[in-house]
């Protein structure tokens, strides 16, 4: 039958055309759904160098004080934290910076009181979202 005209598409390339733009929606929706995740990783990732910062802002003061540290120097240096974060969105969580002693065997001792003159300060940071970082200066 020589000379036929075919019109329309046959069973098979409707069939194929499906399956390929099914597979390309698939890779599109899985892609825009990891958008967001991938955004809130970067900003995580973020906020907690805005919190090493901070810490290390602090830390640069305390190298800069007056030597030898005392207790009372560290005592006044715990009342200026914050002062001297300069980060935003950071501040210094009071119920966690505290006086610190170590002792064999059993640890550490937090103790809030400023005048117990214990030899170190845990200073810890917390940003909005509940990270935080800690270091503890020492008198020397």
């Amino acid at each position: 039958m020589k000379g036929r005209n075919r019109k329309g598409f046959t069973l098979i390339e409707i069939i194929i055309a499906l399956v390929v733009f099914s597979v390309l929606a698939l890779m599109i929706i899985s892609f825009s759904i990891n958008i967001p995740q991938s955004a809130s990783s970067v900003i995580t990732l973020g906020r907690s160098v805005d919190l090493q910062r901070g810490m290390d802002n602090i830390t640069r003061v305390y190298y800069n004080l007056a030597l030898p540290v005392t207790h009372a120097t560290l005592a006044a240096f715990r009342t200026n934290l914050a002062a001297n974060i300069n980060a935003t969105g950071i501040g210094v969580d009071a119920g966690r910076t505290k006086f610190v002693t170590f002792s064999a065997g059993a640890g550490y001792t937090e103790i809030d009181d400023a005048s117990a003159n214990a030899p170190n300060l845990k200073v810890t940071l917390v940003n909005s979202e509940g990270q935080g970082v800690s270091t503890i200066f020492t008198t020397s």
